[in-house]
């Protein structure tokens, strides 16, 4: 079953940043982000999602705006784990082929269209590769 978020925007985001924080500032183990449409639309009997989406959304654009943090799919993920590959290669391999997903109305309804970004980046200690979704609504 599915929890819905409960408390206002804010308590939502300030939770989120503060087990973000842990992962980031600890061992940078993967941070999953996991949203249910339920958080993010509205439907009879739950409350006003607006608010909520928009304080989801401004979290996540706030993880995308750090130069070191990216997102992928778990199998991205999973994959890469299995066979790391330098910043500068990640292009390459085909699982990190950024590919707009074909999802029915029926899955993702009144989200919007989705627009997806791929970004790849090394440091000195570590490399990492994005592929982040930002709703045009």
């Amino acid at each position: 079953m599915d929890v819905y978020l409960a408390g206002s925007p804010a308590d939502v985001t300030t939770w989120s940043q503060t087990n973000f924080d842990r992962h980031y500032n600890g061992n940078r183990q993967p941070f999953g982000i996991y949203v249910h449409p339920t958080h993010l639309t509205n439907y009879a009997g739950l409350p006003d999602a607006t608010a909520l989406k928009s304080g989801v959304v401004s979290f996540i654009q706030s993880l995308a705006s750090k130069p070191d943090v990216w997102f992928v799919t778990n199998d991205q993920l999973l994959q890469w784990m299995q066979n790391p590959v330098p910043a500068s290669q990640l292009s390459s391999p085909s699982y990190m082929q950024c590919q707009k997903p074909v999802t029915p109305k029926e899955i993702c309804n009144v989200l919007g269209t989705l627009n997806y970004y791929s970004s790849v980046v090394e440091t000195s200690t570590n490399t990492y590769h994005a592929l982040s979704a930002r709703g045009s609504n």
